[in-house]
């Protein structure tokens, strides 16, 4: 038995979706991207963890796109978003910024980073006007970690896409 609910929520949530990608101008690339992750948010637990259905962390994943709060462009992801935490050197508390997503399923050349960061600061400003210009940008994931450090070949495409990115604060250790 599959259980279809998370699928059914992300699903029931078309005419919201359609009507926010319309008030954030997006364009029929975005649309298409964005069609196609929420197919993708649907069917994943099926295709890549062959569960019965989709997981939760799928459906809040859903729920961003739904919003419009992410656009994509070439390899990457780029969230608007209000950061709620205080760190050094970065956005004051509570002002816009952009989170930027890395997909899992494609490869990570430096030129397919480029052009993505390229188009995002051409466009943020037409899809998120509410971002001060040039926003702040910060990355919140496992391939920051500096524990990768030494398995990174010096030539790697995540050790290049590391460079590209000032490490202001890194989570403690779990124990």
């Amino acid at each position: 038995i599959i259980d279809p609910l998370p699928a059914l929520i992300l699903l029931s949530g078309y005419k919201t979706h359609q009507q926010n990608m319309k008030s954030r101008k997006f364009d029929s690339y975005q649309e298409d991207k964005h069609r196609f992750r929420i197919s993708e948010t649907c069917t994943r637990g099926l295709d890549v963890y062959k569960i019965k259905g989709s997981e939760i962390s799928q459906l809040i994943w859903g729920s961003f796109f739904i919003n419009a709060h992410i656009i994509e462009f070439g390899r990457l992801q780029y969230e608007l978003m209000r950061y709620d935490y205080q760190i050094p050197n970065f956005t004051p508390k509570h002002e816009y910024c952009i989170n930027i997503h890395v997909p899992r399923g494609q490869k990570l050349s430096n030129e397919s980073v480029s052009k993505s960061l390229n188009r995002a600061q051409e466009n943020i400003p037409t899809y998120f006007p509410e971002c001060p210009p040039n926003p702040n940008m910060f990355i919140d994931s496992w391939l920051m970690d500096k524990n990768l450090e030494p398995y990174l070949p010096q030539k790697s495409n995540i050790r290049l896409f590391r460079e590209r990115f000032d490490i202001l604060h890194q989570l403690a250790e779990s124990s």
